[in-house]
């Protein structure tokens, strides 16, 4: 594990080395390569920026270290903080169960009573709307006896 580790790091500054070509191609487009383009185009060389010296190595581990530290000292808090509010949430429920004891109804009553919502009927009381039927006349169309 560790010659794969130090053949990659030791491929890195290989990388930082290449330069990058920078030329435009018969149809006009801009190609960047790391190889180099034909002899008879015009190109430019774009060096890559260089390899880190040895105290921005240094530098960059001590950094990553301390961060390293950092998380774990967040995730020690957090573990410690979660564990708290578990213990609080636990005598919380101890103590509600004190307090008001669960009923338990071995034989429960059911009684058939009707909602105490309304139903989701527009009319209640009614399986359809009110008819509007004509009013009656008040004068009866049959005769009336003369007294």
């Amino acid at each position: 594990m560790h010659r794969i580790f130090l053949i990659l790091l030791l491929a890195i500054p290989a990388a930082h080395a290449d330069s990058v070509y920078k030329w435009k191609d018969k149809d006009g487009n801009v190609m960047y390569t790391s190889e180099p383009p034909p002899a008879n185009i015009k190109k430019e060389t774009i060096e890559g920026p260089p390899a880190p010296t040895e105290a921005e190595v240094a530098e960059s581990r001590d950094r990553t270290r301390k961060q390293a530290e950092y998380v774990k000292e967040m995730q020690e808090k957090r573990r410690e903080q979660e564990a708290q509010e578990a213990e609080i949430e636990r005598l919380r429920l101890e103590k509600q169960k004190k307090e008001n004891p669960t009923v338990v109804i071995d034989n429960p009553v059911y009684i058939n009573n009707p909602p105490l919502y309304p139903s989701n009927r527009p009319y209640p009381g009614r399986s359809q709307p009110p008819v509007n039927k004509p009013m009656p006349n008040p004068v009866p169309s049959y005769p009336l006896e003369k007294r």
